[in-house]
């Protein structure tokens, strides 16, 4: 129990002991206290109870006692010479004990009177268990935010949710026992949450509740004469970006990759393409890039080993790639379109199509936590659904996504812990990978979310870049019923009109990559508190 609430107990919990002398002339009375109407109420206490033992003893001198709380207790006589010790407690409406203690001992004396203090500490304190969601993203409104744990009580007395400090406004019938949803008001900022139950609290529960919309910075790709970017993507392991673009002269495109670690983002590496890119990816050291002409180029990264590789196109021009992911050593390319569309896995052997359960037909894919997550239509209806599939296995697992009128482009954390699938131009539906398969539907605000959809490192927040330059946040957490999304806007971007919006989370968590016109592209700096960058930051 903290010092606060005990400091309300100990000074009104003071016991009198009045002895008598050896011969017994004068009886000996023993008076508890009463419990003050405000620490009565506080600790929800209906009832106070107390008993005296002869130390060493564990059967108390006389009967227990017990009253209303606010009323003292008197018990007597006892002889002088003796020591004691007592017991005390406060109970609930329903005799529950929820505060107890113990004396230190003393002595009875003749004619005299000795104070003890019973110092009454929690039997049980309630505990937090999780707070959802998590983060939490008060920047444009209040936010509500669910509290589950145990021992919260009915909410009487002295109870309050507190984020660091500061009470939250209970929402109208949000406290039971084992949850409370409270209202967390636009701006606020915080790191931890305590709840205390009837005067009791629990220990902090630590939370990100992150005050402000990340800045933004925006700079310009060079490569090749007027660039224009297509595809970027996450170098795991690294803070490093690739970035594939098209090029006016010169090569027909150009990789560049990126250390984007610092503020001053610097070119670690260029590589010249012999097509347009389409799309790209990296795993264990390689870049994979799509081209348009639909080759698949295997490129190795800095001092990885090995030389580019290309593989011929399995496919006529119009079925060309769309997108590609990389794992376990190989690519794998979501071709063609509508009825045509496909999964192959292009590597160094050649190439061959993997069939999809549920006969799905691909729209994106990413690789994630192992497995690979394909996001498309499945069956003559066209219902749309998520497939994991994991190389080397026959098995698979599909999620329906109820309400995805058009599943585009898919992202996941690299913890594999969420899914996020663009939904057209205005929704995006989030995946739990975990536990079971229900999933909800978000409205992206403003509308027009298009397909630049990406997750960050820690799988709990999500980004929908919108076509008229606004990047909307989801804090994403897992519940009994699906999962609990709070959503909030960052705010229009100064990158320009989008051109095939796309994100990218980056490796390390600290933040998601967009890109708008031409060579420009956006670097949202990070919500894990590291401090923005101040150089061409805009909020």
């Amino acid at each position: 129990m903290t010092t606060r609430a005990l400091a309300a107990v100990l000074s009104v919990a003071a016991l009198a002991l009045a002895g008598c002398d050896p011969a017994g002339r004068v009886p000996a009375t023993v008076v508890v206290a009463a419990l003050g109407e405000a620490a009565c109420a506080d600790f929800c206490a209906a009832a106070i109870g107390a008993a005296i033992y002869r130390v060493g003893d564990t059967v108390p001198i006389g009967p227990v006692r017990t009253v209303p709380c606010g009323e003292p207790l008197t018990f007597g006589p006892l002889p002088a010479g003796i020591r004691v010790q007592v017991r005390g407690w406060a109970a609930d409406a329903e005799s529950r004990r929820r505060l107890e203690g113990v004396s230190d001992e003393a002595t009875v004396v003749a004619d005299g009177a000795i104070d003890l203090v019973v110092r009454l500490v929690p039997v049980a304190r309630p505990v937090v268990t999780s707070v959802l969601p998590d983060p939490l993203l008060p920047w444009e409104s209040d936010v509500f935010v669910q509290v589950r744990g145990e021992r919260f009580g009915t909410g009487g007395g002295a109870s309050t949710v507190e984020l660091d400090g500061t009470a939250l406004a209970l929402q109208e019938a949000g406290w039971e026992a084992d949850a409370i949803r409270v209202r967390v008001p636009r701006g606020s900022a915080g790191s931890s949450v305590v709840v205390r139950a009837c005067g009791v609290e629990s220990d902090p529960f630590p939370m990100r509740v992150l005050a402000r919309a990340p800045g933004v910075r925006s700079f310009d790709v060079g490569g090749c004469p007027g660039i224009s970017v297509r595809a970027v993507a996450a170098v795991s392991g690294t803070a490093d970006l690739l970035v594939a673009g098209s090029c006016t002269s010169g090569a027909a495109g150009a990789l560049e990759r990126l250390d984007v670690a610092a503020c001053a983002i610097a070119a670690a590496e260029h590589r010249d393409l012999p097509a347009v890119p389409v799309s790209v990816a990296a795993d264990a050291g390689f870049a994979y890039v799509a081209m348009e002409d639909g080759g698949v180029l295997r490129l190795p990264l800095g001092d990885a080993p090995g030389e580019p590789t290309a593989a011929d196109p399995p496919w006529p021009g119009p079925a060309g790639p769309l997108a590609i992911a990389a794992l376990g050593g190989a690519a794998w390319v979501v071709a063609g379109r509508d009825e045509g569309a496909r999964l192959c896995r292009v590597d160094a052997s050649g190439h061959a199509d993997v069939a999809l359960e549920g006969g799905l037909l691909p729209r994106d894919a990413v690789a994630a936590g192992g497995r690979l997550l394909v996001a498309g239509v499945a069956g003559v209806a066209g219902e749309p659904a998520l497939v994991a599939y994991v190389p080397g296995s026959e098995a698979q697992v599909t999620w329906p996504l109820p309400g995805c009128a058009e599943p585009g482009h898919v992202t996941a954390g690299a913890d594999g812990r969420f899914a996020v699938v663009a939904c057209g131009a205005a929704a995006a539906s989030v995946v739990p990978l975990e536990g079971d398969r229900s999933t909800a539907l978000v409205g992206l605000a403003p509308a027009g979310a298009g397909g630049g959809l990406a997750i960050d490192q820690a799988g709990d927040l999500a980004f929908g870049w919108s076509g008229s330059g606004v990047l909307s946040a989801l804090a994403l957490a897992p519940t009994s019923g699906g999962v609990a999304v709070s959503p909030a806007r960052i705010g229009a971007l100064v990158v320009g009109k989008a051109k095939g919006p796309l994100a990218s989370g980056l490796p390390d968590g600290r933040g998601v990559v967009v890109f708008g016109n031409g060579a420009t592209l956006a670097l949202v700096t990070p919500l894990s508190g590291r401090p923005p960058c101040t150089g061409g930051a805009t909020q």
